[in-house]
Order: structure tokens, then sequence, then C-alpha cells
């Protein structure tokens, strides 16, 4: 699962979810008709609405659904699809969505080391010779029950002018 700020220019929705439910998740105008009242607010963008749903305990705010068509009283109407949805109970977040949401994938193990690869460098070169050593766990695809595990190992020596650097990847799938 990968983060919205990821597809920002991909749909003009997307970059409106973003820029107003990252810093205020819960807020926006309640979408009435959907249960449980006040879990789902309406996103405007231009004609179309979205429906976020803001999940307080996992800090995730969702956009559950978007259609660009929008006229009040008109059987077609984006509210009234959501409504249907809602009704189905094809609106909320799964259970299954939720287990994605907090199981890391290897694109989000990538992530990871990237963004934690300039601490693992600083720790090495601050101790030279020393192994700096981090563990990455991730599921390997949704259904699969194996998972991958990939260990990094950073060496870092140093005389004072010239560094050397050593670094060791390796995944592994256990079964």
């Amino acid at each position: 699962m990968r983060d919205a700020r990821e597809y920002c220019t991909r749909h003009p929705a997307v970059g409106k979810f973003v820029d107003l439910r990252e810093t205020a998740p819960d807020t926006g105008e309640t979408i009435q008709s959907l249960v449980p009242f006040g879990a789902y607010r309406s996103l405007h963008t231009g004609r179309g609405r979205g429906a976020t749903y803001w999940d307080e305990e996992f800090e995730t705010c969702w956009l559950v659904g978007y259609h660009e068509y929008h006229a009040a009283g008109d059987r077609k109407d984006v509210y009234e699809y959501f409504k249907r949805l809602d009704g189905a109970d094809r609106l909320a977040p799964t259970a299954d969505d939720f287990e994605n949401l907090l199981s890391e994938t290897p694109s989000t193990l990538i992530d990871a080391l990237r963004e934690l690869a300039p601490q693992l460098l600083g720790e090495a070169r601050a101790f030279p010779g020393d192994e700096v050593r981090k563990d990455f766990v991730a599921s390997v695809q949704p259904g699969d029950a194996g998972t991958a595990i990939m260990t990094v190992d950073i060496v870092c020596e140093t005389d004072g002018d010239l560094e050397e650097g050593w670094l060791g990847l390796s995944l592994s799938r256990p079964m």
C-alpha cells in the first residue's frame, strides 16, 4: 500500500485529497446519508465529489469513493452512489484494507530503506570498522503466506583522509 502523495499528479481528486486532508483529516462537510453519521466527509473537486473516511485509531484518512457527476436530487448523483455503496457495505475500508495498511510490502520496504540509509551511513561513519545492521520485514504479495526479510549491513573504515565502505544486502524468504 502506498501513500496518496505519490499519486497527486495522476488525478485532481487525489491531489485535492492530499492538500485538504493531510493536515486536517477529520475536516470537511459531513455526508449526511452515510452511516455512521459524521464518519464520512465530502471532498469537492470542481463538480466531482469524493468521500473520505478518517480513522483516528490508525491515524489514516481514506479516500473511499469519487465520481465526477454531482447533481442534487438526481438518481445518478454521486451522493446517491455513495449511499448505495454504504448500504451494501462496500464503502468503508475492509479488514483486508486495514491488514494491508499494517503490513509492509516490498515497495514500502524499499521506501523505508531509502529513508533510513543516511542514518545508517552516519552510524557506520561514527563507528569506523563496526558493523551497523538493520533488518526489514515485509509481506511478499497479498495472500502469500511467506515474508521477505532484507538485512542491510554497512561497515565504513577511514584513515582520516579516505573512506572505504562495504554494504551488504541480503533478501531471504522464509517458508
